[in-house]
């Protein structure tokens, strides 16, 4: 998340979402479960503040959070 979006997220569940990462997940695409959902949980907090809509439970959140960087960056094949 960006700073703004981040610092919207309530510090307990910052905390967890800390707590659950392991360093290297996001090169090795192998986050554990647990901070699968801490993260799905913080993007959703901050998608329902904005009034947008929320990840569903069954998405992989990794690859939809790689399409949506790729989107910001301008790629066109995402």
């Amino acid at each position: 998340m960006c700073p703004r979006h981040w610092y919207m997220v309530p510090p307990s569940l910052r905390t967890q979402v800390w707590r659950t990462y392991r360093p290297g997940q996001e090169v090795s695409k192998t986050p554990t479960q647990e901070y699968i959902d801490a993260a799905r949980t913080a993007i959703n907090y901050v998608a329902q503040l904005e009034d947008k809509p929320a990840l569903p439970e069954t998405a992989d959140i990794i690859k939809t959070l790689e399409k949506m960087i790729a989107k910001s960056k301008g790629d066109s094949n995402a």
